[in-house]
């Protein structure tokens, strides 16, 4: 057979119908459609696609977007024979095994045109439609799923000869969609679909209907009432079977389902609840009903509920439960068991979980992992040492194959999680070396998937980062060289701690550091932070600097689209802080610290950023201008605070933000600024006694202004100064302490 490409097909011959069937076949004929066969064009049989001789090359979901781009595009309406229509239906559900339910419902779309529209009166199937609010559930949508089954409802009232009506299978998907969902009317519209499947003629609710809505309630975990719902939808549904609306009644299913929801509710009755009904099933049960006796699932469920309430006696009780009168294996309820001994907080947990797997015929990974994170999470000194123990004695026990469970990397990172906990960490690093030794020599010797990885690695890094940081940083280092891709958050625990020192050589470790992720591409504004912060302890011009360099870096990668690397405010607070640090050794860049406050005021307006402006940054800023000496200094703080006082910001200055302003101005070295810091150390003060403000200035601004005053040679600085004088008396009778004292004093006299 002659192939055929879609390009050629359109200037091809053939009647329009035909040509698109060629087209069709072609790109599904490897396309691992459902169906083995297709019909022909020409004479509606099957075809073996062994006859076809079309290229291999092509990869399936190309086939399934050409194919689908076909319908979609080039079958005019009212064009599309039956073969055509077949083809388009098994695209709808080939999309919706793809998980691409936006082209599902585009192709079923389509396709309802198509039977609205042809005159040949195809019929469409609910299976497509069914197929498709699935493929929405999957994908938690349930509106979609809604609007999905409004078209098979619209289709049906207009023309019931061609859109049959929905069916159970129909209702059960869009109730599905609905459980599954977190929207905020889910509840409320999935009882809203029960109530309508018990009120109509055609669709009556089965089990999977009830089941889900009892799920639905189950899932609601701690809402009061969910359980007692859950419950009650449990006696409806089994009232109705009594009353022979309904073939089958509850099943085993059904009644886990109701016990789930007890187990969830968080109610101190619960767990009594849910026992009452496992005692029904085991009562139904005896007198015959064995589609309600009781599975390993019921008595897991049990179990997590007394285990959540605290009632472990009840829960090893459960386990003594015949496994007669269970059904499947009860390997799982020991689990259970033990699982609420980890969580209980018992110091003695660990070896409560192990006695409950020496119960076990054959414990399996689970029971073993288990049993160590009781041990490992024993409230005691010694937990680690413990936990540490039992997996030596497992991996003992599996070298003499007296157990088939291996030991793993997952069980050794438990003992090392417990070690990094421990409170000596001297001991605990020297632990941890020699468990990743042994898991070394374990993968040598026996084979044993324990190879260290960067999770290991990890632990070991963390602890030692507490300690030394130089060693953390060699262990680090050796790992990288073994071909072990240790995580960001190793990097910030050591980057951290050398930034913490507070030296110029530790500084330019952390910053070889950020020099690794960033050749790895890698590094990320959190990293960049800590660096920053580092820098600005150093307190130098060339400190300073570098915070500048990599401030600008950053910008210029976040206009690049690398968002990871976008400043927030604690980056540009760093370097205000690196900057205050440089006007104290006497440099004062005043247009770049205006700068800087300008982009952090963008930030801060952008809707789009959660990064605000807050006390922090207005005090690292304001900090920074008193520092700068400077008329634009004065002028940019003196707007900042009238900022801050403005309802609408939502931040108050605090005493430190009051007297960097003042400073500012009075720092200046103009006489109108000398006004300036008066007027704002008096109104801020009179805020403060009129009880609108929460904090006042610090004494050594009212000594600073006294001091500007008392060199200033102004005809009014004497009557400046006293008022500035009567005021501190006025603080200091409102229970301000420190205010006056003998500097501000001093400084005017």
């Amino acid at each position: 057979m002659k192939k055929f490409a879609v390009g050629a097909l359109r200037q091809s011959s053939f009647t329009s119908t035909r040509r698109y069937n060629a087209t069709l076949q072609q790109v599904e004929v490897e396309a691992a459609l459902p169906v083995p066969t297709f019909e022909s064009p020409d004479f509606g049989k099957a075809v073996d696609k062994s006859q076809h001789q079309f290229s291999r090359s092509v990869p399936p979901r190309w086939r399934f977007d050409k194919a689908a781009s076909v319908v979609l595009n080039e079958v005019k309406p009212g064009e599309m024979d039956y073969a055509t229509l077949g083809q388009a239906k098994k695209l709808v559900l080939q999309a919706c095994e793809y998980e691409r339910p936006e082209l599902a419902t585009k192709l079923l779309h389509r396709l309802v045109n198509e039977c609205r529209t042809n005159p040949n009166g195809y019929v469409m199937y609910q299976s497509v439609f069914n197929v498709t609010m699935s493929a929405w559930a999957k994908q938690r949508e349930p509106e979609q799923a809604e609007n999905v089954f409004a078209q098979m409802l619209n289709g049906h009232a207009e023309n019931p000869s061609l859109f049959p009506p929905p069916d159970i299978y129909s209702y059960n998907a869009l109730l599905a969609a609905w459980a599954g969902s977190n929207h905020p009317i889910a509840i409320d519209r999935v009882v809203e679909i029960l109530e309508e499947m018990e009120g109509s003629e055609y669709q009556q609710p089965d089990g999977f209907t009830y089941n889900t809505v009892m799920t639905a309630y189950a899932n609601l975990i701690g809402e009061y009432g969910a359980a007692k719902a859950a419950e009650d939808i449990l006696l409806r549904f089994s009232e109705r079977h009594v009353n022979g609306l309904l073939d089958e009644g509850p099943q085993t299913m059904s009644f886990n389902i109701a016990m789930k929801a007890w187990s969830n509710s968080g109610d101190e009755k619960g767990a009594d609840r849910a026992h009452e009904i496992f005692r029904l099933m085991q009562k139904l049960t005896s007198e015959g009903h064995a589609n309600v006796k009781p599975d390993e699932i019921s008595l897991v469920s049990l179990i997590k509920a007394y285990g959540l309430k605290g009632d472990l006696d009840m829960v090893e009780k459960l386990l003594d439960t015949p496994p007669s009168e269970v059904d499947g294996d009860l390997k799982n309820c020991f689990n259970c068991a033990m699982s609420a001994y980890v969580m209980s907080g018992l110091k003695d947990a660990g070896e409560h979980a192990e006695r409950i797997m020496e119960r076990m015929e054959k414990p399996n990974k689970i029971s073993y992992k288990t049993v160590m994170e009781a041990y490992a999470k024993g409230n005691h000194r010694n937990a680690a040492i413990d936990c540490e123990n039992f997996l030596g004695k497992a991996v003992e026990k599996y070298l003499k194959y007296e157990i088939d469970v291996s030991p793993t990397k997952e069980l050794f990172h438990i003992a090392l999680r417990a070690w990094s906990e421990h409170q000596n960490k001297r001991e605990a690093a020297e632990r941890v070396s020699a468990i990743i030794e042994d898991m070394e020599g374990l993968r040598k010797e026996w084979n044993l998937h324990t190879t260290p990885d960067a999770k290991t690695y990890s632990y070991l890094i963390e602890i030692w980062s507490q300690i030394d940081v130089d060693k953390a940083e060699e262990i680090l280092l050796k790992a990288e060289e073994q071909g072990i891709n240790i995580w960001i958050r190793n990097y910030n625990m050591i980057i951290r701690g050398h930034a913490g020192q507070n030296s110029k050589k530790s500084i330019e470790k952390a910053l070889q550091l950020l020099k690794i992720l960033e050749g790895r591409e890698q590094a990320k504004t959190f990293t960049y932070n800590l660096v920053l912060k580092g820098l600005a302890k150093l307190g130098s011009v060339n400190s300073a600097r570098k915070c500048m360099n990599i401030l600008n870096s950053m910008e210029e990668a976040a206009r690049d689209g690398d968002i990871e690397k976008r400043p927030n405010m604690q980056t540009y607070t760093c370097v205000l802080n690196a900057m205050s640090g440089a006007a104290s050794e006497g440099s004062r860049d005043t247009a770049s610290a205006i700068d800087i406050f300008h982009r952090m005021s963008k930030l801060d307006k952008n809707p789009d950023s959660t990064s605000k402006l807050d006390l922090v940054g207005y005090s690292a800023i304001l900090l920074l201008l008193s520092r700068l000496r400077s008329v634009e200094a004065a002028n940019t703080a003196t707007e900042i605070i009238k900022q801050m006082l403005d309802p609408t910001t939502g931040v108050n200055p605090d005493a430190g933000c009051m007297s960097s302003a003042v400073l500012a101005n009075a720092r200046a070295r103009s006489i109108r600024h000398i006004y300036v810091a008066h007027d704002m150390l008096v109104y801020l003060s009179r805020l403060f006694l009129d009880g609108k403000l929460q904090q006042y200035p610090h004494p050594s601004s009212f000594t600073t202004v006294l001091n500007a005053w008392s060199l200033s040679q102004e005809s009014s600085s004497v009557k400046r100064g006293f008022e500035l004088l009567t005021l501190m008396k006025d603080l200091n009778d409102a229970g301000v302490e420190s205010i006056p004292n003998k500097v501000g004093y001093n400084a005017f006299f």
